[in-house]
């Protein structure tokens, strides 16, 4: 984990909130499957109680990490969200929310803009360029 975060440039911080992202859900079906096992175990905890013990404790882990990898996917998603407002026209932070936050295709922040895709492109260009040049100045 990164010493300081404020410092770190924008597209950083949105490859950081996509690995969470991703680690995030795949946490999320990794303890649904292991509660699911688990429903399933406890009828015959009397046969399989080692089995049952060790379902536990790897839940345990799971909902320890998944509290940890929540709480910095919080954080990263608030820097995000800082970066993004510091943007001299809200349509830009608009684009970079869509894209980086709900991480929506071109086409569908397009349909919601009602921005065609090059005009689309070249705004997410100059709102990187932007915050590039900020972070440069800082």
């Amino acid at each position: 984990m990164p010493q300081n975060r404020q410092s770190q440039s924008f597209r950083d911080i949105c490859t950081r909130y996509a690995r969470l992202s991703a680690e995030n859900r795949q946490l999320d079906e990794d303890l649904a499957y292991l509660r699911h096992k688990l429903g399933a175990l406890a009828a015959e905890e009397h046969r399989q109680p080692l089995l049952v013990q060790k379902t536990e404790q790897r839940l345990g882990q799971l909902l320890s990490r998944s509290s940890l990898v929540w709480n910095e996917l919080v954080e990263t998603e608030t820097l995000l969200r800082r970066a993004a407002a510091c943007l001299p026209q809200p349509r830009m932070t608009r684009i970079l929310l869509y894209r980086y936050l709900e991480q929506l295709p071109w086409s569908q922040i397009s349909e919601i803009t009602g921005l065609e895709p090059r005009w689309l492109y070249r705004l997410h260009r100059r709102a990187l360029a932007l915050l590039d040049a900020r972070q440069r100045s800082a």
